[in-house]
């Protein structure tokens, strides 16, 4: 993901039901600014809740990383946009270049494999129809 917040140029979007401290980290928040400084509108979507106490626990925390990205980049106004829904969804897109859709959390998971890990997977797409239909359904806010 490293190298896509750097490749972007118009607009990054992401989809994460969860957000961690370890994937979002200071050298994450740095490449988001440099972003946001060269132009780029960066839009989140994120949050899952189903009622059961581990979803909570998981909000909690999710939540408080949200208030810090969004309080952080408070600055770049219409530029950083986050909202909270309620979807299962993890969608990566660039630009009008690529999506990638799968099962991968980009801003919870961060990539770390060993031998306990679950398998993660992605579909890598350049079809500029579907992504601007994945962008108008998710990211129109």
């Amino acid at each position: 993901m490293i190298n896509l917040i750097i490749e972007s140029r118009v607009q990054l979007n992401i989809c994460s039901p969860w957000i961690t401290e370890n994937v979002v980290d200071k050298e994450l928040i740095n490449l988001f600014e440099l972003a946001l400084e060269r132009g780029v509108i960066i839009k989140i979507l994120y949050g899952i809740s189903d009622g059961s106490q581990s979803n909570e626990s998981k909000m909690y925390n999710t939540e408080k990383v949200a208030k810090e990205m969004k309080h952080t980049f408070s600055c770049y106004g219409q530029n950083f946009r986050m909202e909270r829904t309620n979807t299962h969804c993890k969608l990566l897109i660039s630009d009008e270049n690529f999506f990638v859709e799968g099962s991968y959390n980009f801003l919870s998971f961060k990539g770390k494999y060993d031998k306990n890990t679950r398998n993660e997977s992605a579909i890598y797409c350049k079809d500029i129809g579907m992504l601007k239909e994945l962008r108008e359904s998710y990211f129109s806010f």
